[in-house]
């Protein structure tokens, strides 16, 4: 079966927004076009800092290692680390959420901030972090209300600090790279373990054992995990019907998409989508009544950095 190309995600612009400020941290909003496929100029990340992406992918490139983030994905870059931005599957929309000083030396009394302190990690992105950073992007309970934004900061980083996060395996291996060029470019539909072998010209038994092998996670869990990740935001984004969105996203129904989509996040689509409200925007309520204004990145990673770091928290 030939595949079907998706659509890569072209976003309007690249800039950047921050959406929360407080005591625990900020909360940035970057759009990436993805114009430019190739790594931009060396950035230093004066801060420890997580971005995790609500839709496309970039790579960063660092340490002679490449890591894909997309929304599966939580990226942990820690303080004085070099790094270069690439967008080999078209751009990205993320989150960055920097922890403040005043928090690391509260988490620091309590379990040395063991989830935060580590050297660069690629982590399976949490579901629940995943819900409360949705939350302070589109949640109407924390919009204008600092304090609920500060709650979610807070157990955001608590959670990736004192509870149990997955490590996801970093792999330059050419068959991973195939592999997840085939499912970013791919529409979920056709993302069967057999499709992706036929595609790649291996066995399935093959491409199996190594992805698990190289990256820590099975490849049908990776791509279901992706796939929910994706629901979540077109959830938060959109009012299509939720049959069509299960369909579209490779599902075999909505009975089997409702009930994936509950075993990860403890909640079914329909209260997702009444929990976050409709959120066809592109900065959170919390942004609108900071009325804190876009600023520009450059397109070709020449200019201002992927992160701003210019407001102190």
């Amino acid at each position: 079966m030939a595949a079907v190309l998706k659509q890569k995600p072209t976003l309007p612009d690249d800039s950047i927004a921050t959406i929360h400020r407080g005591l625990f941290g900020k909360v940035q909003l970057v759009r990436c076009s993805g114009a430019h496929t190739s790594a931009g100029r060396d950035e230093i990340a004066p801060r420890l800092h997580f971005s995790l992406p609500l839709v496309g992918s970039f790579v960063c490139h660092a340490a002679q290692t490449e890591v894909l983030a997309d929304p599966s994905t939580l990226l942990c870059t820690q303080a004085g680390e070099s790094y270069r931005i690439s967008h080999p599957h078209g751009g990205d929309r993320s989150l960055v959420l920097i922890p403040s000083t005043h928090l690391l030396d509260h988490l620091s009394e309590r379990a040395t901030h063991a989830g935060l302190a580590q050297s660069r990690r690629t982590l399976i992105a949490p579901a629940r972090a995943q819900l409360l950073a949705y939350m302070l992007y589109v949640d109407s309970e924390t919009s204008g209300d600092g304090l609920a934004a500060d709650e979610c900061l807070l157990q955001f980083f608590e959670m990736l600090a004192l509870g149990d996060t997955e490590v996801r395996t970093t792999s330059d291996d050419p068959l991973v790279r195939k592999t997840l060029d085939y499912v970013h470019n791919t529409a979920e539909s056709l993302l069967t373990l057999k499709n992706i072998a036929a595609a790649l010209g291996v066995r399935a038994s093959h491409l199996t054992h190594s992805f698990a092998q190289r990256t820590g996670q099975p490849l049908y869990r990776y791509v279901m995990t992706l796939r929910l990740s994706r629901a979540l935001h077109r959830l938060a984004t959109s009012d299509e019907e939720l049959t069509d969105l299960a369909l579209d996203l490779g599902f075999s129904s909505h009975s089997h998409f409702s009930a994936v989509f509950k075993s990860r996040y403890g909640i079914s689509p329909s209260q997702a989508r009444r929990r976050f409200g409709r959120a066809d925007r592109d900065v959170s309520p919390v942004a609108r009544s900071l009325e804190i204004n876009w600023r520009p990145l450059c397109a070709a990673r020449g200019g201002p950095s992927r992160v701003h770091w210019g407001d102190g928290i």
